[in-house]
């Protein structure tokens, strides 16, 4: 039952997102072109940068499931999530790719495929799938935060929703990239903050990461029912199957390196000296960060050992066991982390949807006034589904999820970084290789991983293969192709 309206945290939201929308308002004013719209005119610097990505790669995902798994399993969250070794082999990702991308000076992901394989369709194929798997996935985030604010809060569930989505999408569809990159500096520091705070606090509260540890080894049962030991043991005493981590922790890597938003931050930075600050300097903070998130599960684990539902670890602690401050903080940062990621998605959708679909196929000849135009209201428009479907959640939003990760990775990674660190890949290659990996990969999940294999096992390897036979028995591409990704001269 959800408690009554904690109003001193309500006025601290409602303070939050006048702030919010003033920001909002600049960018809005600021945005004059496409080009301001989709990438901030490829003007914003080092230090605007790192906190857009760390506030970026946070998510409901981060804030609501990945503590609830750290409640549940232990310290086993890490390698069940991915967070010890799958974000780091993400990041070295994004790292290998980031520069070359700057360096191609496109919008999109799509940009890229179109530009690499000389094909003017793929650039379609590419930019949907896309925009279906990036909205599928704010569903989850507008779900997420409709709890929260109901449990911590008093928010009704409805209002929630209709709140936060109300004020994402409009402050994303008229500012544009300026508006996203503000507010997300913003929330940045509000989502950092909070949990460094938060984590000490209750590691106090336990009594320090010692005792915290030694409480963990006593207890058992729970959502899970783990058995005395688990929690402190890497694979939760058996819970967890090795094979299981592995390929989680190689498909959240894979995944991070495939998000077209992230592809789009390369686009927004100045050059590419501000794209390896970007990944270079956000890689150690988020280290910390998910490190932090361990110590609150942990820790809430060890203050309440039998919460009903794991995932309501975190709302639990921020509304019986912070002080207001913190808890207010603590708000702030279950937000900011949401919201930010959310707007990310959101401006990434509309970027493709103007670029790729309306400027290339529908109307070539558009004016910059009516790009401008069709970018805002494209992406109003896409923002309203997510919002009204989250008010009544459906029951699959588990296998959503799985669809999103598993669909992400075998749609688009060989293709693109294949294409990207080997000349002679083909267009014919990269074609049957994404469509094959995105079939294998969403039909495997759906069918619930028969005989207990993850579609990464299934799904790389076939999707690898064909891409190197298909390249190899088919015409080479032309150095037109070829030469924007492998020379290192090229910068726009």
């Amino acid at each position: 039952m959800p408690q009554a309206i904690r109003w001193e945290w309500l006025a601290f939201i409602v303070c939050y997102f006048v702030i919010i929308a003033f920001l909002g308002f600049w960018g809005h004013r600021r945005t004059k072109s496409t080009a301001d719209f989709y990438v901030a005119s490829r003007t914003l610097s080092a230090p605007i940068m790192i906190l857009y990505f760390s506030s970026g790669y946070v998510s409901a995902a981060t804030m609501v499931a990945f503590i609830g798994h750290g409640y549940a399993y232990g310290w086993a969250m890490l390698s069940y999530t991915g967070a010890a070794c799958g974000i780091p082999i993400g990041f070295m990702l994004l790292h290998l790719i980031g520069p070359k991308l700057r360096r191609f000076g496109g919008y999109t992901t799509a940009d890229v495929c179109e530009a690499r394989y000389y094909d003017k369709y793929i650039r379609g194929w590419v930019s949907i799938v896309y925009v279906f798997l990036m909205l599928e996935f704010t569903i989850l985030q507008f779900s997420g935060i409709g709890v929260i604010l109901n449990t911590v809060v008093g928010i009704p569930y409805f209002w929630g929703v209709i709140l936060v989505g109300l004020v994402v999408v409009l402050y994303t569809s008229f500012g544009g990239s300026f508006s996203v990159a503000w507010t997300d500096l913003l929330q940045a520091i509000l989502m950092l903050g909070g949990v460094f705070i938060a984590a000490p606090y209750l590691l106090s509260m336990v009594g320090g990461f010692s005792a915290m540890n030694a409480a963990l080894a006593k207890i058992s049962g729970g959502p899970i029912n783990v058995p005395k030991g688990a929690l402190v043991d890497p694979f939760a005493g058996g819970l967890i199957p090795p094979v299981l981590a592995i390929t989680t922790t190689i498909g959240l890597g894979l995944a991070t390196a495939c998000q077209t938003y992230y592809h789009r931050m390369y686009y927004s930075c100045r050059d590419t000296s501000t794209v390896k600050a970007m990944i270079g300097v956000s890689s150690p903070i988020l280290g910390v960060f998910f490190f932090c998130i361990g110590l609150i599960a942990c820790a809430t684990r060890v203050i309440e050992p039998n919460l009903p539902k794991a995932d309501m670890a975190f709302p639990y602690v921020v509304s019986t066991h912070l002080p207001p401050v913190i808890g207010a903080i603590a708000i702030g940062a279950i937000l900011g982390a949401i919201m930010s990621s959310t707007d990310a998605i959101l401006l990434a959708c509309g970027t493709n949807l103007t670029h790729d679909i309306f400027h290339h196929y529908i109307k070539p000849q558009a004016s910059e006034e009516e790009l401008r135009r069709f970018a805002k209201i494209i992406t109003l428009i896409i923002g309203i589904p997510p919002v009204f479907i989250a008010l009544h959640p459906p029951p699959m939003l588990i296998a959503l999820w799985a669809w999103f990760v598993a669909g992400l990775s075998g749609f688009i990674f060989i293709p693109l970084f294949g294409g990207l660190y080997w000349k002679r890949a083909t267009r014919e290659a990269a074609w049957i290789s994404s469509i094959v990996g995105t079939v294998l990969a969403i039909g495997w999940t759906t069918a619930g991983n028969p005989y207990g294999i993850p579609a990464l096992l299934i799904t790389l390897p076939i999707a690898l293969a064909l891409f190197i036979g298909v390249s190899l028995v088919t015409k080479p591409p032309p150095k037109t192709a070829i030469e924007p990704f492998f020379s290192k001269t090229r910068t726009v």
